[in-house]
C-alpha cells in the first residue's frame, strides 16, 4: 500500500461488496485474487508496515517476500488431527492463514508446526510478539499445546481482518 491513497474507484468498488462478514474472508484462497491481495495490504497498512519476524524491521516492497502459511500446508496435511477434517483442509490456503514474511524465513520454516518454528524465531527475536501483532497474529500461536487449534486460529484472524475492513 506504501501509505498512499487508492483513488481508483473501480478497484475500491470491487472490494466493497465482497467482504460483508468475517466468514467471507475464509473464501479467499488464490494469491492472484485482488481481495486476497487487498486484505494482506490492509493488514500491512494498518500496522504502518508489517515487521519481519527475525529482524523486527518493516518488510519492504523491494525485498523477496512470500505469503507464508502460518499453519504450514504440509503440517496440516500430515497431522492426524486434521487429516479427516474437511474444514481444516479447505482453510489451508485461505488468506487468514497467510502472512507476508521474507523468503528466507519461509524456507527455514518448512513444514514445522507453528509452536516449533515460533520457538526458533523467538530465540533470535525477543520481541517476536510485537512482530506477530503487526500481522494480526495472536501470540497464543507460540504455545505448543495449541498446534491443534488451526480452525479456531484462522476464524479468529479472519475476524480481526474483518474488523479492519469495517474500520
Amino acid at each position: 500500500a506504501n501509505r498512499e491513497a487508492i483513488n481508483d474507484s473501480i478497484y475500491l468498488n470491487q472490494l466493497r461488496s465482497r467482504v460483508t462478514d468475517a466468514d467471507d474472508i475464509l473464501a479467499y484462497r488464490r494469491k492472484s485474487n485482488n481481495i486476497y491481495k487487498g486484505l494482506l495490504n490492509l493488514v500491512n497498512y494498518e500496522a504502518g508496515g508489517v515487521l519481519d519476524w527475525t529482524s523486527q524491521n518493516k518488510l519492504k516492497a523491494n525485498q523477496t517476500i512470500q505469503d507464508h502459511h502460518i499453519f504450514p500446508k504440509a503440517f496440516i496435511r500430515k497431522n492426524n488431527l486434521y487429516k479427516g477434517n474437511f474444514e481444516a483442509q479447505e482453510l489451508i490456503d485461505c488468506v487468514a492463514n497467510r502472512a507476508l514474511i521474507s523468503k528466507i524465513n519461509n524456507l527455514k520454516i518448512g513444514a514445522k508446526p507453528p509452536s516449533q518454528y515460533m520457538a526458533q524465531i523467538s530465540s533470535i527475536n525477543k520481541n517476536l510478539k510485537k512482530c506477530l501483532q503487526s500481522h494480526l497474529i495472536d501470540d497464543i500461536i507460540m504455545k505448543p499445546e495449541l498446534d491443534d487449534i488451526f480452525v479456531d486460529f484462522v476464524r479468529q484472524r479472519a475476524s480481526a481482518m474483518y474488523d479492519l475492513v469495517e474500520k
